[in-house]
């Protein structure tokens, strides 16, 4: 492991060190973040890649073409063939894998237009970006990133679908429930405010069916309850003049 290590953090190429020679001297504060990003992003795909596929090799000496890839071959180049083993031996891809090479593609791409752009497109280090890039995808593809890109982008489209629904759905949405209210009863002016007045309003409802429901509780008690109790000679309920029934200490006649 130690030298897949050595070997990855080198890319054993040449050209790969010039590239990075170049993007270390260049003076733009965001460029060198972009720079630190994309090598740290392909520092963690070639270190799961060189591993697994390691393990493959040593596990399948027989199923080996002799062309390679071998064990300790871990450069740029090894990267499509190494991501075909891992689809052939139907090893499991981290969740983290994709979005990871799928960030150092579109970082790398970022500060090679920003190269070509301000340097042309004929300079050595401008090149090798497009290998690193043209690399990464197809190692990205061979191991399934048209598919992870096409259910982002449908998680996306369903997202803004569902922000735009709720926006138009104005009875959900306060602000758009007051617009609604102005539009159908002309009111243009702020409905804010009105909201302790309903509460009132609605308070005092309430304590009117309340009390209205126990004053038919009372003469529903009195009406079935009073006759019974005055059959027997006991203490009944007497009517009041005001229609409410009192208890009273004589039966009544």
């Amino acid at each position: 492991m130690a030298s897949t290590n050595a070997t990855s953090a080198a890319d054993a190429t040449p050209a790969a060190d010039a590239a990075d020679a170049a993007d270390a001297n260049k003076p733009s504060e965001p460029v060198a973040r972009d720079v630190a990003q994309y090598r740290d992003d392909t520092k963690t795909f070639e270190q799961w890649l060189f591993l697994v596929t390691d393990e493959i090799i040593r596990a399948n000496p027989t199923k080996m073409k002799p062309t390679g890839p071998h064990i300790g071959d871990h450069t740029t180049r090894d990267w499509a063939p190494r991501s075909r083993l891992v689809v052939q031996f139907r090893e499991s891809v981290p969740s983290y894998i994709l979005p990871t090479i799928n960030s150092a593609i579109e970082t790398r791409k970022k500060v090679y237009d920003l190269y070509k752009a301000t340097e042309g497109n004929t300079t050595h280090e401008d090149r090798q970006h497009l290998f690193f890039i043209q690399s990464l995808t197809t190692s990205f593809n061979i191991l399934g990133g048209r598919e992870w890109v096409r259910k982002r982008e449908a998680r996306r489209q369903a997202a803004a679908a569902a922000a735009a629904a709720s926006q138009d759905d104005g009875w959900t949405d306060a602000s758009m429930a007051t617009k609604k209210s102005r539009h159908h009863t002309g009111v243009g002016h702020s409905l804010a405010g009105t909201e302790p007045v309903i509460e009132t309003i609605a308070k005092s409802t309430k304590n009117f069916q309340l009390q209205l429901y126990y004053r038919l509780y009372i003469y529903f008690l009195g009406f079935i309850l009073g006759p019974a109790f005055n059959a027997h000679g006991a203490q009944g309920p007497r009517r009041h003049y005001k229609g409410f029934y009192t208890w009273s200490g004589n039966p009544s006649p």
